[in-house]
């Protein structure tokens, strides 16, 4: 696959081939120079304990703080908003057309951006993305903001990998495939994260 040219804040610069690894593409969506902006941004971020969804009824979804399975920092749209809708600006083009590529499907439809933050012994335990709480989520979209940390590894135990992104550098798999984040043994991990739903969903022929 070529290199292609991505446009971000007049900078340009060269996305590097993307790995296909077991279903789950690794990629760049995000130059050094812009993921440390964002980071740079985020400081004045209001951070609150991660949440998990449950299932609560037909229409409703509780988000509870769980952490024996995920213990991090989180902001969500409500409290980085406009940070969260530029870097959905910059990054979609990329991540949609990747998906069409390696699973021929035209999607459109992105849900519940966020910033994570993981400090020493933060982690997120084995679990989907999708399920009864989540059902229309098809896949997850991770970039990564920091590279200064030790530990902190995305895990995918089915598929028998284990990524450490640096900054800029995104994975991009299906939602219901099962994955954590090892213990952060040091530093600070700063990673955006944003859902692909279905809706109007397309398989392409070619």
């Amino acid at each position: 696959m070529d290199s292609r040219s991505f446009s971000q804040n007049s900078e340009t610069f060269e996305v590097p081939e993307s790995e296909f690894r077991h279903g789950i593409i690794y990629t760049r969506t995000l130059s050094t120079e812009v993921s440390a902006l964002v980071s740079d941004r985020l400081a004045n971020v209001e951070w609150r304990p991660s949440t998990v969804g449950q299932k609560h009824d037909v229409f409703r979804v509780r988000e509870l703080i769980d952490e024996q399975q995920r213990h991090a920092l989180s902001a969500g749209y409500d409290r980085a908003g406009a940070i969260s809708a530029d870097l959905v600006a910059q990054t979609r083009s990329v991540v949609f057309s990747l998906i069409k590529e390696f699973w021929s499907i035209d999607v459109e439809i992105i849900s519940s951006p966020q910033f994570t933050r993981y400090t020493k012994g933060h982690f997120i335990s084995a679990h989907t993305d999708s399920g009864a709480a989540y059902p229309d989520r098809m896949f997850s979209v991770v970039t990564y903001l920091s590279e200064n940390y030790t530990g902190g590894e995305i895990f995918f135990p089915k598929q028998n990998q284990i990524f450490h992104p640096k900054m800029g550098e995104t994975i991009i798999f299906p939602s219901t495939f099962v994955h954590g984040v090892h213990p952060v043994q040091s530093g600070t991990k700063e990673i955006f994260l944003f859902f692909v739903d279905r809706g109007r969903l397309q398989v392409s022929s070619s």
